[in-house]
């Protein structure tokens, strides 16, 4: 099932930013660095989008919606305006998948984006002065989303001997992504029973 066929595609364009917009927000809270470290951040940022589409996504929809994004990655530079916007594009752009997508799988999207969220803003913690930024960031965004799969998938998560810490300005911006996505509440259509859709069918 293309779950995107059901809206249009100024709305289509809309959904796919969120992911990689989710972990713009949080790149953006982090202000250290100056301008020598942003290129590196949108780099890990799109190292982290790509990773979130290889094996373990939570629902067809999710797939769906982060391949898209992956795929209109030369888009991604002009994606990045208004990040001031971005927690009340995440609240619209909920409340747009939910007229057509099943409440299961807007709790998968509403999580996905979160787990985003949280691997850039570990990723981009505690970094070793003695070895050039971009290669920091590199190691570090591929073992947080290691970590982040072995949560999603149950399995043993690597190991680190110190654990990143997420800065006072990243709790914030992780709070009000949070919020703005209202993770407790449950939106979306009644799940279809396939098995029955089949038979009416027969």
């Amino acid at each position: 099932m293309a779950y995107l066929d059901h809206f249009s595609e100024e709305d289509k364009m809309f959904l796919i930013q969120l992911p990689y917009r989710a972990g713009l927000w949080i790149s953006a809270s982090d202000t250290t660095g100056g301008d020598e470290s942003d290129e590196a951040e949108r780099q890990a940022l799109a190292n982290i989008v790509r990773g979130f589409t290889e094996d373990f996504l939570k629902s067809e929809f999710v797939e769906e919606v982060m391949r898209e994004t992956v795929a209109h990655r030369a888009e991604w530079d002009g994606w990045g305006e208004n990040v001031e916007a971005i927690p009340a594009e995440m609240r619209e752009g909920i409340e747009l998948a939910a007229q057509h997508i099943d409440y299961k799988q807007i709790t998968a999207f509403k999580s996905s984006l979160m787990d985003v969220a949280m691997t850039v803003a570990m990723a981009y913690r505690e970094l070793d002065n003695t070895t050039p930024y971009a290669e920091q960031l590199r190691i570090y965004s591929r073992y947080w989303l290691q970590r982040v799969r072995a949560y999603l998938t149950k399995t043993q998560p690597p190991i680190m001997d110190q654990f990143l810490n997420i800065s006072h300005e990243e709790h914030q911006a992780i709070d009000a992504l949070a919020a703005a996505l209202c993770l407790k509440d449950q939106e979306g259509l009644e799940p279809v029973d396939q098995d029955a859709e089949q038979e009416d069918a027969a």
